[in-house]
């Protein structure tokens, strides 16, 4: 590197790290540092000190060489959670991280309010159960914001958020979008949804905004990985209108076959039932597979489908809000595009357009490596786990960067296991009981992660489960 080399300075506030790394004009990395940190629990909230968020920083920095040549930054973190601040940049409370599930009366009202499914994690579910609460601070409230807001902030007195950011704070759009927006096209208050049992919680919410009745489906997986249908007709009623479907399936990771979904369809279209299928995670097949869309099995599929997907998931770009739909039935089709017209939402954003138009036309090499990358990893996760924790058992996915881990051989109640992994692991993975009933026993962990953090938590995890535990861990 020259002395008069201009140089990019990326910073990221992670869960368990921050990183800062320059980068030279060709996007090649130069120098870095690093800082590992933690989350403490707190009087009830999951927190990081604001002290310990420039100690951090000034660590991290102090690896990158050149900082006199830096000619742009770019700063992200941890999204969502509340920061709030007097109109002197005070925090008045201290800051409430993702990790928390303490909203839950808000997040539910808000989510019936907007029509828009409103997670606990967002900054406005946080705000606004702090004002159901009565908590002292808010009258004095002037800013709220996200970390990477605040990093943002305080470097150059502008307080801004991109909309990446801005749409984990309040509903602007999102892949989900296309969900909330067919429910309500499609359901009626007092109509029924089934949906399957686990599985994103986001059909859930999304129909029951709509006013439907939401009926659980348990999941019965066959040896062979294939699904069994054989009473899913005793659980459709004449009020039944929609199944949701997710293809592949998140979060056991399991691509749907070509048969099951055409056994699927066929009694969804007897039973003049609408079928809405998630696909964002199709782009993502793992091990040579081949994703397979629910609208091409078979005529009784294209009758009643309704197809979703977006490039977010595939090329890491949610901040885009980009997602696409495909409607093969033209009498499906025409009443919810009138649907998306009367209520504006039929206009993309052009930069959305644009974004989703160059990942998909030029991102074909990236995502193969990613792909290797995660496949990497998830062998990784299967060995460490059958040597040091032989208590858990994984499910592989055969798709997407998620993988379901099974804690139903160390006998503890979803409390104990979420108590276990954030008490004692300090990991903050997905509660398998936000799935459905049938999650009881698991938590979702995201392996899409550099391999150093990846073991980094599989320490952790492996110390708090022979804690607790009677069994050996070698």
């Amino acid at each position: 590197m020259s002395a008069m080399e201009k140089l990019c300075l990326g910073i990221e506030l992670g869960s368990t790290r921050i990183k800062a790394v320059a980068v030279d004009g060709q996007h090649t990395p130069v120098s870095s540092g690093d800082y590992i940190w933690a989350s403490s629990y707190e009087n009830g909230i999951w927190t990081y000190s604001l002290d310990e968020v420039w100690k951090g920083l000034k660590t991290a920095l102090s690896g990158v060489e050149g900082r006199e040549n830096i000619c742009a930054m770019g700063v992200s973190a941890m999204m969502h959670g509340y920061l709030a601040f007097d109109k002197d940049w005070n925090l008045l409370t201290p800051f409430r991280t993702w990790q928390n599930t303490v909203t839950g009366q808000a997040a539910a009202e808000l989510t019936a309010l907007f029509g828009f499914n409103i997670p606990q994690r967002w900054s406005i579910a946080h705000l606004y159960q702090a004002i159901l609460n009565e908590e002292p601070h808010v009258p004095q409230i002037a800013h709220i914001t996200t970390l990477a807001g605040y990093i943002h902030y305080k470097l150059t007195g502008v307080n801004a958020v991109g909309v990446g950011e801005a749409s984990g704070m309040f509903p602007i759009d999102s892949a989900a979008r296309g969900m909330d927006a067919i429910a309500k096209a499609v359901l009626e208050p007092g109509d029924e949804a089934i949906v399957f049992d686990p599985v994103d919680f986001l059909f859930k919410t999304s129909m029951e905004a709509a006013g439907a009745k939401i009926v659980l489906f348990p999941m019965k997986l066959r040896e062979d990985g294939t699904i069994d249908f054989s009473d899913l007709e005793q659980y459709i009623t004449p009020k039944t209108k929609m199944l949701g479907l997710c293809n592949p399936h998140n979060p056991i990771g399991v691509q749907w076959d070509r048969d099951t979904m055409a056994e699927l369809a066929a009694i969804c279209r007897a039973a003049g039932m609408v079928v809405v299928s998630d696909e964002i995670h199709g782009d993502l097949m793992l091990h040579g597979r081949k994703h397979i869309p629910f609208l091409s099995c078979g005529e009784d599929a294209r009758a009643v489908g309704i197809m979703l997907g977006a490039p977010s998931k595939t090329f890491n770009i949610p901040g885009l809000v980009s997602s696409w739909m495909v409607v093969k039935n033209e009498e499906l089709r025409e009443p919810y595009y009138k649907w998306l017209e009367a209520n504006e939402f039929n206009a993309p954003v052009l930069f959305s357009t644009i974004g989703a138009e160059a990942a998909y036309n030029n991102g074909e090499a990236w995502l193969d490596q990613m792909l290797r990358y995660v496949e990497s990893n998830l062998e990784f996760v299967d060995e460490y786990i059958a040597k040091h924790i032989p208590g858990l058992r994984i499910v592989r996915p055969q798709a997407s960067f998620l993988v379901w881990l099974d804690f139903r051989s160390l006998h503890l109640c979803q409390r104990e296991i979420m108590d276990l992994l954030l008490d004692k692991a300090h990991l903050a993975l997905n509660d398998g009981s936000m799935f459905g009933r049938q999650g009881e026993g698991f938590a979702r962990l995201n392996i899409g992660t550099p391999r150093c953090v990846l073991a980094h938590a599989l320490d952790s995890l492996r110390a708090a489960v022979c804690g607790v535990c009677l069994q050996n861990c070698n």
